[in-house]
């Protein structure tokens, strides 16, 4: 794993390409979101994930990954996100976000996707915290 990898996997988190992002999953992969406390194992359970996160009519996203520390087993990438709410508290309005996934590979697959983004920066972005 290098800093292409890490790139290739931002990039490909979208509506249009998050197929390409499952394909760098194993099929026993773990995707787990630290901040909003949840956990899914398994191709299936990664598929509906997806399908409902990349949900345009929710929220629009680009991921660009801005650093990658790690090796062929795996690492830690720093990302930021630009997202467009698109329901709820905030709708309409875009908003950054800066987080950090620390991943574990087997065979340049994606075994476990840990998860750790700055959910109190989105919320002062859009007016709930000061």
């Amino acid at each position: 794993m290098n800093f292409e990898f890490a790139k290739r996997l931002m990039d490909n988190f979208t509506y249009e390409r998050q197929a390409d992002a499952l394909d760098m999953f194993t099929e026993d992969g773990i995707f787990e979101d630290f901040t909003y406390d949840f956990r899914v194992e398994g191709m299936e359970q990664l598929i509906n994930l997806f399908q409902k996160f990349f949900d345009p009519s929710k929220s629009k996203f680009k991921f660009t990954a801005q650093s990658y520390i790690g090796d062929e087993t795996g690492g830690a990438i720093e990302y930021t996100s630009e997202m467009q709410i698109m329901m709820g508290e905030g709708k309409g309005q875009q908003v950054k976000v800066r987080g950090a996934a620390v991943i574990k590979l087997r065979d340049g697959k994606i075994t476990r996707f840990s998860d750790y983004w700055d959910q109190a920066g989105v919320l002062r972005q859009i007016g709930i915290l000061k």
